[in-house]
This record gives structure tokens, C-alpha cells and sequence, in this order.
């Protein structure tokens, strides 16, 4: 809310930018460009080593929103550079608690609704740093129905049973981690079955 320039660029804490992330980002700006994000290289460690790995991302498809909402959230906050006008029209990002770790997403979200101009550079410009106990290892299923729930009328019947097809299968893959079995067959089972025919992609959990 404090920004004043033209352009806002999100940074998380405990991640950084390459030294020419702004530079690039900038030369790819223009009045057609609204919403740019790029890959990101993830810091995680075990307790033998520390260790990088990429954490690819790609370009969304017109409309944004709907493939937002099906495809689940493929823009790492921490590489987003948007137009401050575009925070204004959405009144900033949500703080609603409920929220948390989705608050981005339903940014994007809500972005969509006015316009279709993101930009995807395919280059790792910037790095996350994963913690084993961070907020990207709780069960982010309820925060993903809070942020996206506005906008799920919107999406007919086979796009509604994909996108709660990808919460169950997220709420199944957390339980499974946490030796919680049952829970874990049944959200897995709940998926498959909001999926039908949608073509599933055999995941690791």
C-alpha cells in the first residue's frame, strides 16, 4: 500500500533475486504486459547436505483465470513484478487469515478478471528457500478453496470436478506424509472420483 512506483515487485523474507532480475524483467514490460513472473531455484536441504533444484513454471493461457483455477497456482510469488494500478483495482492482497499461504493466488485470481496480459520469461531469476516446517509443507487444501471459492461458479461442472479433483488429491498427499492413512485413501479416492475421466498424471507422494 506504501508503494508508489509504477511497478511492484514481490519478494518473500527469506528468499533473493539474481543481480539482473529487475533489469530483464523491465526490458519485457510494456503497455501489452501487465503481470510478469519467471522460474524460480529452490534452497532445500536434508540432513547430509544443502541442495538446489528448479522450481519451474510456465506461461498461462488466455483465459487466465480458468486455467488459474485448473491448473492450480503456477506463478511463485517471489518472481511476480504487476502494475500497482492493478493492486489498486483489487484492493491490494487479501489478509484474511484463513488465507494464509493462498493470499497470492487469489491475487492472481482476482488479477484475471482484468486482464489477460501475463508474461511468463522462462529463465530462473530469483530463489526460494524451502523450510521442512514452512508454510509450504502445512495442508494448504482449505486455504486453496478459500482463496479460489468467488470464482468457482464460474467454471461449468467437468472444470469444478478438476479443480476439487487437485484439492482432495493435495489434502490426500499431506495426510499420507503425516502417517495418516485413512484420511489419505479417502481424499485420494475423492479425487479420482471428481476426476472421472479427466486424465490424471501419476505423482510421487
Amino acid at each position: 500500500r506504501h508503494a508508489r512506483g509504477e511497478c511492484v515487485a514481490f519478494l518473500d523474507s527469506d528468499d533473493w533475486w539474481e543481480k539482473t532480475k529487475l533489469e530483464m524483467v523491465f526490458a519485457h514490460i510494456t503497455f501489452k504486459v501487465e503481470v510478469v513472473y519467471h522460474s524460480l531455484r529452490v534452497l532445500s536441504s536434508n540432513r547430509f547436505r544443502d541442495y538446489f533444484y528448479n522450481l519451474k513454471s510456465k506461461q498461462i493461457r488466455s483465459p487466465v483465470l480458468k486455467n488459474l483455477l485448473i491448473k492450480g497456482n503456477l506463478i511463485p510469488n517471489s518472481s511476480v513484478v504487476v502494475r500497482r494500478s492493478l493492486l489498486e483495482k483489487i484492493s491490494f492482497l487479501s489478509e484474511v487469515i484463513e488465507m494464509i499461504g493462498c493470499e497470492d493466488y487469489n491475487g492472481w485470481l482476482r488479477i484475471s478478471t482484468f486482464t489477460d496480459q501475463f508474461l511468463f520469461i522462462n529463465k530462473t531469476l530469483g530463489n526460494y528457500t524451502h523450510h521442512p516446517h514452512g508454510i509450504s509443507q502445512k495442508d494448504m487444501s482449505d486455504a486453496t478453496v478459500k482463496a479460489a471459492k468467488p470464482f468457482l461458479p464460474l467454471l461449468p461442472k467437468r472444470e469444478f470436478n478438476i479443480f476439487m479433483g487437485s484439492v482432495c488429491y493435495t489434502r490426500g498427499r499431506f495426510c499420507y506424509k503425516n502417517k495418516d492413512h485413512n484420511s489419505s485413501i479417502k481424499n485420494l479416492s475423492f479425487a479420482l472420483l471428481y476426476a472421472k475421466k479427466w486424465s490424471i498424471k501419476s505423482k510421487c507422494i
